[in-house]
């Protein structure tokens, strides 16, 4: 206890004992020599206090006097409160009273325990005197003062939300105990990102922008509690993160001292927002145009195509990171490739699409936009292009987008990319490629789940197949790129990555591999990978997949082949909005090409694009219909092989 200590209090608060007394003692062993001070009620509600104590060490002993737990496995739960008066004026708190001379003296005890947390209690003193010679003639007053719930508090019906989420608001003024009628003015302040309904404030409260208004909330002494409400929504282009709604007030109690209310939501948008698949451009000037309109002429070298893709065909409007696409070259003038890539950045030295010279050239590709929501499609010789959207995925919504960037290259002839390999061909169980991603590119070296990578074979010796898949896992009887032969051939591909972020590849005939990153999905986001499963396989020679479909060529739309993809191959049987495929026709009768969509209306768009009897994978990320069917159209009749590597949750 240190010197000029005025007062000490012990005071039980709370205790799970029925019976509990508490002793207080100089010194520091306990002792009936040494004790000055007991409280020995016959309940536990139990205060000590000691004026002007001297200083030196004390002892505080709490008691059960119907035993404890005689095991010793249940400890006695209490709530102790020791308060030391210093003898100075803390200048915490103030007495306001009227002028000296009256008969009866009513004083006020002014107090700011403002960063109190509710329950906390305070120990006082007060002094008496007759005047500035004599301040404490009169003696002592003990004050307690008990830091009470605060009068104005605010709640939300819902902490996690995502966008077009409605949530509700309680604005709660707490009953009046001060004994005189009350008046209330309050504010909120609602965040960015979410909507009042006007219609539902509640107390005659007004809204003006962001801000809601209630004036004179009488609240009558001894009366109940007032409760206000509203109802928001979260904004489609809402920002992620946390939102913190406000509360202010003043009332008309001279002596209150208003305290800022708030309530915080997390708004956490789906990873990746699914859309009806639609055509966004077509450059070809035989065809209608998409949902944008763009010169219909073939784009090559200097001549870069810019499109803004915000606001259309069901993309967001604000605060897009990145669109899920299918792209495709058509008839291009010689050999060459495309690259997209955010208008904001310099062209990188990647691949999307491969192509040899005249045909149709498609592939998955997710891109990430520039801030203004404008993306640009590069190409090394003229070609018309084609691109159609499945998906968006919002800022900060769980995909880290990076500028796209090379990870390796086996050619002898090229130089490497962020990963040095092996500048050798791959092939056979002996030469399987392995590389660790995480870490490099913009991947982070912890907390990856899985990347968005571009992979293309390039002069293969034969005819054979590429299966990218998780280290760490058994390879799986499945492809994401075929080939024929000697010739380019890329592929979008959803890979996880192993425990240590490593990826493997492997060849069935030896090749030259090259992989580009554009994007990695985090362990606990909304992506949800898979190692690679076959789904099905309509050809009769093959065995068929998880799912057993009719072994036919399927083509035409008196034969669609339609597949529950939700239950199957690790793909949960709900809460699913997005499949992640890798979609293969085998020796289809003629050109043309494949659709795939969520059932229903077919849309004009095209997956897979093939010239006739031949192997033309694609990757392909599909929304999912709400009973977890996915439809295969094809133009023309083909075989068809399908194989899941992940799924996405359902906004």
């Amino acid at each position: 206890m240190p010197a000029g200590t005025d007062r000490v209090a012990v005071e039980l608060l709370a205790a799970d004992m029925a019976d509990a007394d508490i002793f207080l003692g100089g010194g520091t062993i306990p002792s009936d020599a040494t004790l000055i001070a007991a409280s020995t009620t016959s309940g536990s509600d139990e205060f000590i206090n000691l004026d002007l104590p001297a200083p030196g060490a004390y002892w505080v002993v709490i008691q059960n006097w119907e035993s404890s737990d005689q095991t010793f496995t249940t400890p006695d739960a209490y709530r102790l409160a020791i308060g030391v008066v210093p003898g100075q004026d803390a200048g915490n708190l103030t007495v306001v009273g009227p002028e000296p001379g009256a008969t009866e003296y009513p004083v006020g005890l002014v107090y700011d325990l403002t960063g109190s947390p509710a329950g906390a209690v305070w120990y006082g003193t007060l002094a008496l005197g007759g005047g500035n010679d004599a301040p404490d003639e009169f003696g002592y007053v003990q004050v307690t003062i008990v830091r009470e719930a605060d009068d104005v508090t605010i709640a939300v019906s819902s902490p996690l939300l995502e966008p077009g989420d409605t949530v509700g608001y309680t604005v709660t003024v707490a009953a009046n105990v001060t004994g005189v009628d009350l008046a209330y003015d309050l504010s909120v302040t609602v965040p960015s990102g979410l909507v009042v309904t006007p219609a539902s404030v509640t107390g005659g409260g007004t809204v003006t922008g962001q801000t809601i208004v209630w004036d004179d909330v009488p609240v009558a002494a001894g009366g109940s509690a007032v409760v206000l409400e509203y109802t928001a929504t979260v904004a489609a282009d809402a920002p992620a993160g946390t939102a913190t709604t406000t509360v202010t007030h003043t009332t008309s109690d001279p002596f209150a001292v208003p305290v800022q209310a708030s309530a915080d939501v997390v708004i956490d948008p789906p990873m990746l927002q699914p859309v009806a698949p639609k055509r966004l451009f077509d450059t070809r000037p035989t065809e209608p145009q998409g949902a944008i309109t763009v010169a219909q002429h073939t784009y090559g070298g200097d001549d870069v195509l810019r499109v803004n893709l915000l606001g259309v065909a069901g993309i967001g409007g604000g605060d897009v990171a990145a669109v899920a696409l299918n792209v495709t070259a058509v008839d291009p003038a010689g050999p060459g490739y495309v690259t997209v890539y955010p208008c904001s950045a310099q062209r990188p030295l990647v691949s999307n699409i491969n192509f040899q010279g005249p045909g149709a050239y498609p592939n998955a590709v997710i891109a990430p936009l520039s801030t203004d929501g404008e993306l640009c499609l590069y190409s090394k010789v003229q070609t018309h292009l084609i691109a159609d959207v499945v998906g968006w995925f919002p800022a900060g919504a769980g995909i880290g987008t990076v500028a796209p960037e090379r990870l390796f290259d086996t050619r002898t002839t090229e130089p490497h990319g962020s990963i040095q390999v092996p500048k050798a061909s791959i092939g056979g169980e002996g030469k399987i490629l392995k590389v660790k991603v995480a870490g490099v590119s913009g991947v982070p070296a912890t907390g990856a789940a899985a990347v968005a990578l571009n992979v293309t074979a390039v002069n293969p010796v034969a005819a054979g197949y590429v299966t990218v898949y998780p280290c760490n896992a058994d390879r799986p009887l499945v492809s994401n790129i075929n080939y024929s032969g000697p010739g380019v051939y890329p592929n979008a591909v959803l890979t996880p990555l192993s425990a240590d972020g490593e990826v493997c590849f492997y060849s069935k005939a030896d090749t030259d591999l090259i992989a580009d990153v554009n994007a990695w999905f985090p362990a606990d986001g909304d992506f949800g990978p898979l190692d690679p499963v076959r789904l099905f396989d309509t050809r009769i020679t093959e065995p068929s997949g998880v799912i057993a479909v009719d072994k036919r060529q399927y083509g035409g739309d008196a034969s669609i082949l339609t597949v529950k993809v939700t239950g199957v191959g690790g793909v949960p049987l709900d809460g699913v909005g997005m499949v992640s495929l890798n979609v293969t026709a085998v020796d289809p009768t003629g050109p043309g090409y494949v659709t795939v969509f969520p059932c229903g209306v077919r849309p004009v768009v095209s997956n897979v694009n093939f010239a006739g009897p031949g192997v033309y994978p694609n990757a392909v990320l599909t929304p999912v219909s709400e009973n977890g069917e996915v439809c295969f159209y094809s133009k023309v009749p083909t075989d068809l092989i399908a194989d899941v590597n992940g799924w996405f949750a359902a906004p």
